[in-house]
């Protein structure tokens, strides 16, 4: 930039216009789980990320966030120059599973979870040699023992 006073004298100087930065990753995370998110350039020394609410996700200085509870926050990324850049993170509440968790050899019982199921396999059980779990919900007891049962909601958050 050039700039001349009245008496015809000039001073130039540069200036330097620097790109913003940009986030990636999945701005999306569960209760009590966790998310990358990566920003482009060199970070900011001290705090390259800050959140806006931390009550809903906290963010480390690597980008790490945390699900506190249910809602978005608006998560900042600062690198060495100064420039922002910013993305809105969802947090979405874990699903809830209610029906009776006890079953007889070769009888079932119904389970039922919150919110949409996950569309392929809403529901897993850690020990098929004990028990099964349909996709509805349907468990069989097969032997004694204990399985834990899983139940996936369309957001990807679990519940046992």
């Amino acid at each position: 930039i050039t700039y001349r006073n009245s008496n015809g004298c000039t001073q130039t100087v540069t200036v330097t216009v620097n790109p913003l930065p940009t986030i990636t990753g999945t701005p999306t995370v569960c209760i009590g789980s966790t998310t990358q998110l990566t920003g482009s350039a060199t970070p900011n020394a001290t705090t390259p990320w800050t959140s806006a609410t931390t009550a809903v996700a906290t963010v480390d200085n690597t980008g790490l966030v945390t699900g506190v509870a249910t809602g978005t926050s608006v998560i900042t990324y600062r690198n060495s120059n100064g420039c922002t850049q910013t993305v809105t993170v969802t947090v979405n509440s874990l699903p809830t599973i209610t029906g009776t968790p006890a079953v007889c050899i070769g009888s079932t019982t119904q389970l039922t979870g919150s919110a949409t199921p996950n569309a392929t396999t809403p529901w897993t059980s850690a020990t098929t040699a004990v028990a099964t779990v349909s996709n509805t919900g349907l468990v069989t007891g097969v032997a004694a023992g204990t399985s834990v049962i899983t139940y996936r909601n369309s957001n990807g958050c679990t519940q046992t």
